[in-house]
């Protein structure tokens, strides 16, 4: 992996998150709380359709890695990969005319608006089928792309599709007519013109085989693979986002919009994963097809602390201030009073999350699927009661502890099961350098720093605050080893190896 292709991936992971965050203050002040509630509806559907397909495009970008690490011959990658795009396309078209037809129940009977009209929602619903019938994929699309080591455009493609989204449909909204049903139309063409684009550049990289046909040998290959992340999948879902599903149903469409947006602001922790996401997996696989398992445990192990080391921080900052990134965000009071302090609790569920991601691309890649399918399953027998207990009880507030919960558990007991069964050892290993050491120089920075600003800066503006970050970022730069190495010596090339 060079240079630019990892600094590349990295800003286009940052410039997805700064668009939203951009954007987002922008769409809620033109369109309203309410019609943002409609969109983040939208965004719950298409992350739940994104979480249904990972099992198919997992397995795709591992077999895919495996025929170029094992330099298998070209027609077995093109008929894999042809015969599981036309099942992509099926199932896409399925999900659209699912969504069609149920649009007017959906509008009528489980969203709750008061100043939206029920024909409205019910057309934007029918807007959103289309759009995620060209979503669906990208995914796979994604997927190809990045077993054949082509993160590059992967990148690039990323960073055209999130401006084109984002600001482009804002532009257009904004100087012509400032309603949703144009917001939804527009988020079609987009995505049509994306999906488009993906296939262009695949084609660029993978020939035609003119004697192609639908290859059942190929599709049994990988579908041992395919049922076991389909079944993770499926709790996945219900894990990540049936709390959305039920809390979209409990409270109102306003209340939907506040509760995703504080998904929003956590999301910049998973952003900080899903950069080396790309990179991991296949490497994993690769070295694990090759039998390298020291090499493959040295990294294992090197990217936990990495993850560690680069969320904390970002973790505690969200948490320590909340109120004051929000209000400079959306400079909305009301906004901020109702979700500051379900940002910091999504923020903690989030943290958690993010340490599990690393051990679960070591699993995905030496096929491993049945310990988290299980493990799912009992969480979503605990949870999804919560759920709609504690979301009824207490609001969106009571459906973020549940987040946070299940997030503890994962840590807590999946952590120490994975390094018996699978790795053997390590689990005090792991505490130690991925949470306990990486946590410990966190707080020994950051906690100083914000009892500064409570008894010196009660109330601190713009300016102050960035200040606070980079100078208390500097600060954490100096105190953390690796980063201190990085910074200075400029070897992290060699020390982590991709």
């Amino acid at each position: 992996m060079t240079h630019k292709i990892f600094f590349l991936t990295i800003f286009s992971k940052l410039w997805s998150v700064l668009i939203n965050l951009i954007f987002i203050p922008l769409y809620v002040d033109i369109l309203g709380v309410e019609s943002f509630g409609l969109i983040t509806f939208y965004s719950t559907l298409s992350t739940s359709l994104s979480i249904l397909d990972v099992g198919f495009s997992t397995a795709v970008t591992r077999e895919i890695a495996i025929f170029e690490s094992n330099s298998k011959i070209k027609i077995d990658r093109n008929n894999l990969i042809q015969s599981v795009e036309i099942i992509y396309w099926v199932f896409a078209f399925t999900v659209g005319i699912v969504l069609l037809l149920s649009s007017d129940f959906i509008a009528r009977e489980w969203l709750n608006t008061v100043t939206v009209d029920i024909d409205t929602i019910s057309n934007c619903i029918k807007y959103m089928s289309i759009v995620l019938v060209f979503q669906f994929p990208i995914s796979l699309y994604n997927g190809i792309l990045i077993g054949i080591s082509k993160q590059n455009q992967v990148a690039l493609l990323s960073i055209l599709y999130m401006t084109l989204k984002n600001a482009g449909v804002f532009l257009i909204i904004y100087f012509s007519n400032k309603d949703i049903e144009l917001y939804f139309l527009l988020q079609a063409a987009v995505m049509f013109f994306t999906v488009f684009l993906f296939k262009r550049v695949i084609k660029s990289f993978i020939e035609p085989n003119l004697e192609f046909r639908f290859s059942l040998s190929h599709i049994n290959k990988i579908w041992k693979f395919i049922t076991g992340m389909t079944g993770i999948s499926l709790i996945t879902f219900f894990l990540t986002q049936i709390d959305k599903l039920i809390v979209s149903k409990t409270v109102s469409l306003e209340n939907v919009g506040y509760y995703n947006l504080a998904f929003t602001v956590s999301g910049i922790i998973s952003q900080g994963v899903v950069v080396i996401q790309s990179f991991l997996f296949p490497k994993f696989t690769e070295l694990y097809t090759k039998l390298k398992l020291n090499e493959l445990m040295t990294l294992y192990y090197k990217s936990c602390n990495w993850v560690s080391i680069i969320i904390f921080p970002i973790s505690l900052q969200l948490i320590f201030y909340a109120k004051e990134i929000l209000l400079f965000w959306t400079g909305n009071e009301i906004l901020t009073h109702k979700t500051s302090l379900l940002v910091q609790v999504v923020t903690m569920g989030a943290t958690f999350n993010a340490l599990m991601w690393v051990p679960y691309f070591y699993l995905l890649s030496r096929g491993i699927t049945k310990f988290t399918f299980y493990q799912n399953i009992i969480i979503a027998l605990i949870s999804v009661p919560l759920i709609i207990f504690l979301s009824n009880k207490y609001g969106i507030l009571g459906a973020g502890v549940v987040w946070l919960f299940v997030n503890i558990c994962y840590v807590l007991f999946s952590i120490p099961l994975i390094h018996y069964l699978y790795i053997h050892s390590g689990t005090k290993k792991w505490f130690l350098e991925s949470i306990i050491i990486p946590f410990f120089y966190s707080l020994v920075v950051f906690v100083p720093f914000k009892y500064l600003q409570i008894h010196f800066f009660q109330s601190i503006g713009f300016i102050q605050f960035l200040i606070l970050l980079v100078t208390s970022g500097i600060a954490y730069i100096i105190i953390v080893p690796q980063l201190r190495f990085y910074f200075l010596n400029r070897k992290i090339w060699n020390q982590i190896h991709w």
